[in-house]
């Protein structure tokens, strides 16, 4: 649930996602909080009457799948070596 300026960027965000024919954003700074790397998508640039700063941001046409996390990355490969070494 967003709040105050927060629902400013949201509504912001949703309607520049409409307007290209998108279904999902999401905001870098969301993105990074999440420590989620999005290379992929339609990036837009703007600005939200209670925002001072300009907002970047993806748009998909659905919601991005975020990578696997770095613990299941390293279960993965402590399995491999175990395997590996006999």
């Amino acid at each position: 649930m967003a709040v105050g300026e927060a629902l400013e960027v949201a509504n912001a965000l949703r309607k520049a996602a409409a307007a290209q024919g998108k279904a999902f954003a999401i905001s870098e700074a969301v993105s990074s909080a999440a420590g989620v790397d999005i290379a992929v998508g339609v990036k837009i640039i703007l600005r939200s009457p209670g925002s001072a700063a300009p907002i970047t941001a993806s748009l998909f046409a659905a919601a991005p799948v975020p990578p696997p996390p770095r613990t299941r990355l390293v279960e993965r490969r402590t399995a491999l070596q175990r395997l590996w070494s006999g």
